[in-house]
């Protein structure tokens, strides 16, 4: 994924995870239209499943609602460099937390990465009513959860954009496209590839 960014006014935006811009985050060519996919075989229950206590009943129904809405707009075809677009359209759709729009401030707006640092700040996390899980390895991530790659993680090309995708709990990735980070063998412990993991409180 690319430079691509969110908001793409070369003024300075008002104070949110707003307006979605025109300018690409990815070098990836995009491919073709996205067909249906069907959510009924998306894993569901993988390491966040129904019997964690750490995510609610309404979490729960959250990221099944995000693994549907992402599924069906990636489709399979290839990511086209609106990573952080895409994904913020699927979070407004269906909701994360207590994300809306102006969650994120417009100096964490540009690239895809800086979700994650925003995250990782304080109780920002928490108060958006998201969690950071202790993982390293977007192939561990259950099923809804938002992961987030530096730049030159496996599967991202440009030097500053990182890369921004919806888990399907089941070794796929929905951002713009269906997006690849290369397998687990990737990211093996210790990896600093990943900003982070998130999942409804």
């Amino acid at each position: 994924m690319s430079e691509r960014a969110l908001n793409a006014s070369s003024s300075r935006p008002s104070p949110a995870l707003a307006p979605l811009s025109g300018r690409r985050d990815s070098t990836t060519a995009q491919v073709g239209h996205a067909p249906s996919v069907p959510t009924d075989t998306l894993s569901l229950g993988t390491a966040a499943s129904p019997a964690d206590p750490g995510i609610s009943e309404r979490g729960l129904a959250q990221i099944k609602r995000l693994v549907e809405v992402a599924a069906r707009a990636a489709g399979r075809r290839r990511p086209g460099g609106y990573c952080y677009r895409a994904v913020h359209g699927y979070l407004m759709k269906s909701g994360s937390g207590d994300l809306v729009s102006g969650s994120i401030p417009w100096t964490h707006a540009r690239y895809a990465r800086q979700f994650g640092e925003y995250l990782n700040k304080g109780d920002n996390a928490a108060r958006l009513g998201l969690r950071k899980l202790d993982l390293t390895n977007p192939y561990e991530a259950p099923a809804g959860a938002l992961v987030v790659v530096r730049p030159g993680a496996p599967g991202t090309r440009p030097p500053r954009a990182g890369d921004i995708a919806v888990a399907a709990g089941n070794g796929k990735f929905y951002n713009d496209g269906l997006m690849n980070y290369g397998g687990p063998e990737g990211f093996p412990p210790g990896n600093r590839h990943v900003v982070g993991i998130y999942v409804p409180l």
